[in-house]
């Protein structure tokens, strides 16, 4: 038995899709009073984990985070709803960190909590968050389409339409 490949074609994403992430981030940094942190936001190729939308990486201790979308990300997974959805995730990560590194120094002392279990849950509180605020944001604002230059707008963001990534 042989087993089919399929190639991922990826998007190259544009600083006008760096602008919306860089706004829908500041707009939830906003929201969530997340003044006392340092957050540097930025647009590059994230190598080390080509399958993610965006990344943060957290000190929690020097209230610094960097916030990275990712320049490549795959074409079906591509829109303007899923750029700003990635925005919202990754300022949860940052919401999150302390707790996260709460539960993280227990396993070092511990040892009882797995770091995989402590992810899983993580994402699922923002997931929750993504739900009970996110969607209800969005649901009724127009989308476009940015392929082929083509900004009419393509419908309404619909949150079951959506699939959920757990790389997001």
């Amino acid at each position: 038995m042989s087993t089919i490949k399929v190639k991922t074609m990826f998007v190259e994403l544009i600083k006008d899709d760096f602008h919306i992430f860089d706004k829908e981030c500041k707009k939830w940094i906003r929201f969530f009073n997340l003044y006392e942190w340092k957050i540097i936001i930025t647009f590059e190729k994230i190598e080390e984990n080509f399958e993610c939308f965006a990344d943060t990486i957290t000190d929690y201790e020097n209230q610094y985070a960097l916030v990275r979308l990712n320049k490549e990300w795959p074409e079906e997974e591509f829109s303007e709803y899923n750029i700003r959805r990635a925005a919202f995730h990754e300022i949860c990560e940052v919401l999150l960190s302390c707790p996260m590194m709460i539960a993280q120094s227990s396993i070092k002392k511990r040892n009882y909590l797995q770091e995989s279990v402590i992810n899983s849950e993580r994402h699922k509180i923002i997931r929750k968050l993504e739900y009970c605020i996110f969607h209800r944001t969005y649901r009724k604002r127009k989308i476009t389409n940015r392929k082929n230059n083509d900004k009419k707008p393509i419908g309404f963001i619909n949150p079951k339409q959506e699939g959920s990534k757990e790389n997001v």
